[in-house]
């Protein structure tokens, strides 16, 4: 186990590489119903107006058939409510919560949509126990260069055998314990090759980011948005170390 402080150098990026954070939230819901979708809904429309209903659909395989069906109460999403820029939303299901943003500005602005998801869904049902709280972040970089030296932009260097030179994809994750302010939390770091998208040149990389508790916590709105802030805050020292000053250039990064 790994003890971490809150003492590193904080950067602000014009270029910043966030695609998506996400906050997700399990529960023991045994009192989930089917109105529960729609009561939330109703809750959170004048803030978030556009409803999606999700099928969720279960492949069951046996040595006779491959089945599908609708399994009951499966702990994934069944509604999400997006906001009229169709850029954030909120996401209920049996046992499960969770909140995207593609338009992430900063942990402040998230955190409010956090608070609102917590709010409505505990007005809505009262879970027994909280399984999981965790906060997710999705980064990607595009370096303007046909031919680059990992070292050269990220704490990383490994070498490859010749069988292996010229690879067409990369994939490194790596998992850890961490302490972070007496929070016991799991983190899973992948960092992986990105396919160009239309009218890219260089290097495309993806730098997600996976931190979350599943002990000690309480069934409580403000404890479960101060699990995900201790997420927030461990996951930005992590990305930091990552980072090599090269690359916090071609960001437009201040220490701020």
């Amino acid at each position: 186990m790994t003890i971490f402080s809150e003492n590193y150098k904080r950067y602000h990026y014009d270029k910043a590489p966030l695609q998506e954070a996400i906050f997700e939230a399990k529960f023991f819901d045994e009192n989930y119903d089917v109105t529960l979708p729609g009561r939330f809904f109703d809750r959170v429309s004048s803030k978030f107006p556009e409803k999606k209903e999700i099928q969720n659909n279960a492949i069951i395989i046996s040595s006779q058939r491959i089945t599908v069906n609708k399994p009951p109460n499966l702990q994934t999403p069944v509604i999400q409510a997006w906001n009229e820029n169709h850029n954030r939303c909120l996401q209920v299901g049996p046992g499960i919560i969770a909140a995207n943003d593609t338009a992430y500005l900063n942990w402040e602005v998230f955190s409010e949509n956090i608070q609102l998801l917590l709010d409505k869904y505990f007005d809505c049902i009262s879970p027994s126990s909280t399984q999981r709280v965790g906060y997710r972040c999705i980064n990607r970089f595009l370096i303007p260069n046909e031919n680059i030296v990992l070292s050269d932009y990220f704490r990383l260097n490994f070498s490859l055998p010749n069988e292996l030179l010229n690879p067409k994809g990369l994939g490194l994750n790596i998992s850890k314990e961490i302490t972070f302010n007496k929070t016991n939390i799991s983190v899973i770091v992948r960092f992986l090759s990105d396919s160009l998208r239309d009218n890219e040149t260089g290097v495309a990389l993806l730098l997600d980011i996976d931190s979350f508790v599943t002990e000690n916590i309480d069934v409580d709105r403000h404890a479960i948005l101060k699990t995900a802030t201790h997420c927030h805050d461990l996951e930005k020292i992590i990305f930091e170390s990552l980072l090599k000053d090269k690359l916090r250039e071609l960001l437009g990064g201040k220490e701020v």
